[in-house]
C-alpha cells in the first residue's frame, strides 16, 4: 500500500510505501507543524 502525503497547498510532498515509512514521515511533518492530508493507494501515483 502506498501513502500519498499532500500539503495543504495540494502539492504531493511525499509518497511512502508501507505504513511504517508513512508514519515516520508524518511524524516529521507533525514536528514541523505542517498541514497535510494522506491518501492511500494500491499503486504509486503517476509522476506528473
Amino acid at each position: 500500500m502506498f501513502y500519498v502525503i499532500t500539503s495543504d497547498q495540494g502539492r504531493t510532498v511525499h509518497v511512502a510505501e508501507g505504513e511504517q515509512a508513512a508514519s515516520t514521515y508524518i511524524r516529521q511533518l507533525m514536528t514541523l507543524g505542517a498541514s497535510y492530508s494522506v491518501e492511500t493507494s494500491k499503486a504509486p501515483p503517476a509522476r506528473g
